[in-house]
């Protein structure tokens, strides 16, 4: 699993002559993430800042409604820096999240780092239960010098950390198998076997059936990401050299290398009925076995995890600041859409604007962190007029009262009464995009 990952999506594919396919992505949420997405049945699940602002573990449905399944204890963590803004200490806060149509599953975990002591876990939270509820839950391993990892499937979580064996539990029999002693990193769960990395640091897919390992890869200490199917057929992303990376695969049958990319691996984030996602020379795709690469015309390419669940991908990408990103929901095999969905910044002007002596005072709301202009409106002989409108810069969910200046000459007349209808013109744009701008129209009510 990537860490620090920000920010949310998914996207849909179908083949092109030229071998691309288009995506016909569906946006989840525009929201700060800071762990996941991942799929969770219909809906999704992933850590970061929801509409409210706080930071949470939560839920996405189909139908777009936000779930907050818990408050997550740790958040973004802080630093110190010297006068040349080098980095000395602080705390790192990150977490995993894992789902399927009946569990969800998600550990956060505290790290305190030094310049140079490096860094150790101080605080760790299991959460555990369904896609409509969780609650924390006590780690069942002491973890010195790593984090806990976890996947679920079905109803059954993996959890491995440093020095502790790997544990699967079945969420709904309670019944509980272990497997090897892990090194700390991945773990992944599928079907009757689990890949982790062992006390050497080779990689073992361990058969839970039999309770033996099953083929063991090695020369894994350049490897990071690893995924793996049912049939036991695992693929990881190893670094052969400081200017190659390849992607490899491994099966039961046939426990030895098989190149999908020789030097030009980025990641690979899933595999499910013998096809691969991973990305290549910075181009998200899919590939077969036999190392047909096809490339995926996409919104934005991902900002870290990719997860891939039933023909379907979910990922987060960068949105209008380096902290947010927008989620995308997509379908391997979708047909091409007319137009994809891109992300965008939108402020939310408070119900209310005050006239106060220099103008006009309105809260204004940022969902994602964003460059905006907002105008002031009311109705004048049939029309609407208005004042200069105001640019600012918005962080991310934090909420900034403006002052619009008014001259006396161009406000509205209010005789005797003490309110006006009038509405605020809300001009966004994504930062860094020219291109992606957007207006919105808000009902005010004017105050004198």
């Amino acid at each position: 699993m990537k860490l620090f990952s920000v920010v949310a999506l998914v996207v849909a594919l179908s083949l092109l002559l030229a071998g691309a396919r288009i995506a016909d992505a569906r946006v989840v949420t525009r929201s700060e993430a800071v762990s996941g997405p991942a799929f969770a049945g219909d809906a999704i699940v992933f850590i970061g800042v929801g509409p409210t602002g706080k930071f949470a573990l939560m839920r996405v449905g189909a139908d777009g409604a936000f779930l907050r399944l818990a408050p997550f204890p740790n958040g973004p963590g802080e630093t110190i820096a010297d006068e040349n803004d080098l980095f000395l200490a602080g705390t790192i806060s990150t977490g995993e999240v894992e789902g399927s149509t009946s569990v969800v599953a998600a550990s956060s975990w505290k790290f305190t780092a030094d310049r140079y002591y490096g860094t150790s876990p101080t605080e760790q939270t299991f959460f555990l239960g369904t896609p409509s509820a969780v609650t924390a839950q006590p780690v069942s391993c002491v973890i010195e010098s790593d984090a806990a990892h976890l996947d679920v499937e079905g109803d059954r979580v993996a959890t491995a950390g440093n020095g502790c064996r790997v544990t699967v539990t079945n969420t709904a029999t309670g019944e509980r198998r272990t497997a090897g002693v892990t090194r700390g990193g991945l773990v992944r769960l599928a079907g009757r076997y689990v890949a982790y990395h062992n006390s050497a640091r080779d990689i073992e897919v361990w058969d839970l059936e039999t309770g033996f390992v099953a083929y063991r890869v090695g020369g894994s200490d350049t490897s990071w990401d690893f995924a793996l199917q049912g049939d036991g057929t695992l693929v990881r992303y190893r670094g052969v050299s400081e200017d190659c990376n390849r992607i490899e695969w491994y099966s039961i049958a046939e426990p030895r290398a098989h190149a999908l990319a020789a030097c030009d691996g980025d990641a690979v984030h899933g595999i499910e009925n013998d096809r691969v996602v991973l990305e290549r020379s910075g181009r998200l795709g899919v590939s077969d076995l036999a190392g047909g690469f096809s490339p995926l015309s996409v919104p934005e390419q991902p900002a870290g995890r990719v997860d891939v669940f039933g023909g379907r991908i979910a990922y987060a990408t960068r949105g209008c600041s380096p902290d947010t990103g927008t989620i995308y929901d997509i379908g391997l095999d979708d047909p091409p859409a007319a137009r994809v969905a891109t992300p965008i910044c939108e402020a939310v002007p408070g119900r209310a604007a005050q006239l106060v002596r220099r103008g006009w005072e309105l809260p204004v709301r940022c969902l994602n962190g964003c460059r905006a202009s907002v105008r002031i409106e009311w109705r004048s002989k049939g029309r609407w007029v208005g004042t200069v409108s105001k640019r600012v810069e918005l962080n991310a969910n934090v909420g900034m009262r403006l002052t619009i200046r008014s001259p006396k000459s161009e406000r509205p007349r209010f005789g005797k009464r003490r309110t006006l209808k009038g509405r605020a013109v809300v001009k966004v744009q994504q930062a860094g995009d020219a291109t992606r701008a957007r207006s919105f129209t808000y009902p005010l009510t004017l105050r004198r």
